[in-house]
């Protein structure tokens, strides 16, 4: 477990050892097989969109293991739209905890989201006979115990080891998706090549062709989509490079192609004038089923690490993903379509929240990544060739 605070770290010091004795001799621990029966099952993601994106994996193969099981997903209040009428899942529970979102939490309606402590009461009238936390957390963990779930499946990388009905080793350097489907194997499931699976509601694709219309772009206009926000300001890439991209593409585009520029409402694009009518900025206007039909309707994707690439790797759409202070080994869009473009800056790659070069803004490591190599990167067929217009089915 990573920890930057010296104060947290000595307190978990203390606290962990204690909790880790208190487990082993007060707590019953129940181990967990292939054959084990499984009624009542839990996926819990309430912390980061992309993550729980991520955690779709798991869903069908739990299915086709449990057909007759009563699966449920517990995620965010700012991941409810994607997740309400999902076809693999029995209940959908959304929990607000205080250690995640400070900044979605803003731009959320968290009125109806479960706290903790009413999270572990609901848990505890109705328990799982599996709590499979996709994040390993010690905070997840207890809410499991607490919850009064018969077995808990995590990764042991913040304690509470003692707790778990199963050990699965873990390792750092995969994949996000890729470690959330190897938490399936003490369950015999085993899966050669985990697939994302968000379907986005018929409904969406009628609410965004409206939302088109009225931002001017004809029905059968062709589309690329930037996704210039993250919630990491060092992240992303500079808005001059932006503009040159988008001023490189129309250059080269056929003359109906228009780019979509989506975020939430504290989306800030400068769209120079002379581009308004083929720049289309979406700020806070698309819901997220809304944004994943526009990525269906999409050419390209282009963007930064970040949630909507994620939500863009559940379709067939080639994505442009840039980064620079992540590690895309972990955190790419998990899709055969994605390209990766990295800088050349000695902290590519080297994960941190702020860049000593340009403090506050874009990184050093992204801004190396220039808009003539993203022209460079995109086939001639997506400029000029035939459009989509209409949702896939």
């Amino acid at each position: 477990m990573s920890v930057h605070s010296p104060r947290k770290r000595l307190a978990l010091a203390v606290i962990l050892p204690a909790l880790d004795l208190f487990l082993r001799l007060f707590h019953r621990t129940r181990p967990v097989d292939a054959a084990t029966p499984l009624r009542r099952i839990l996926v819990f993601r309430p912390d980061h969109i992309g993550d729980a994106i991520m955690a779709t994996v798991l869903l069908r193969p739990l299915r086709e293991k449990y057909p007759n099981s009563h699966i449920a997903l517990c995620v965010g209040p700012w991941a409810r739209d994607l997740f309400e009428d999902h076809p693999l899942i029995n209940e959908l529970i959304i929990a607000d905890l205080p250690w995640w979102g400070k900044v979605r939490r803003r731009l959320t309606n968290t009125s109806a989201a479960l706290s903790p402590l009413a999270l572990i009461l609901r848990l505890r009238r109705s328990p799982f006979d599996l709590f499979l936390d996709v994040r390993s957390d010690l905070r997840h963990i207890l809410i499991g115990m607490l919850g009064r779930s018969r077995h808990i499946i995590a990764y042991n990388r913040t304690g509470a080891d003692a707790a778990l009905s199963a050990t699965v080793p873990y390792h750092y350097r995969q994949h996000e998706v890729i470690k959330a489907i190897r938490l399936l194997e003490p369950l015999g499931i085993r899966v050669p090549e985990p697939i994302l699976f968000l379907p986005i509601r018929q409904s969406a694709h009628a609410t965004l062709a409206g939302k088109l219309r009225s931002a001017g772009a004809p029905p059968d206009s062709p589309l690329i989509t930037f996704c210039p926000q993250t919630r990491v300001r060092v992240k992303e890439w500079p808005d001059a490079h932006w503009e040159q991209l988008a001023r490189g593409l129309l250059a080269q585009a056929a003359p109906g192609l228009l780019i979509a520029v989506a975020g939430d409402k504290t989306l800030a694009f400068p769209v120079p004038p002379d581009l308004a009518g083929r720049v289309l900025l979406f700020r806070g206007v698309l819901t997220l089923p809304e944004l994943g039909a526009l990525f269906a309707r999409s050419r390209l994707i282009i963007g930064s690490d970040s949630a909507p690439l994620h939500l863009a790797a559940c379709g067939a759409t080639p994505i442009l993903a840039l980064f620079g202070p992540t590690y895309p080994e972990l955190y790419a869009p998990f899709s055969k379509s994605v390209t990766i473009l990295t800088g050349a800056c000695v902290c590519n790659r080297d994960l941190h929240l702020d860049c000593d070069v340009n403090p506050g803004g874009p990184g050093r490591c992204m801004a190396e990544i220039l808009p003539a190599t993203l022209l460079a990167s995109i086939p001639a067929a997506i400029l000029t060739g035939a459009s989509r217009t209409s949702p896939p089915s």
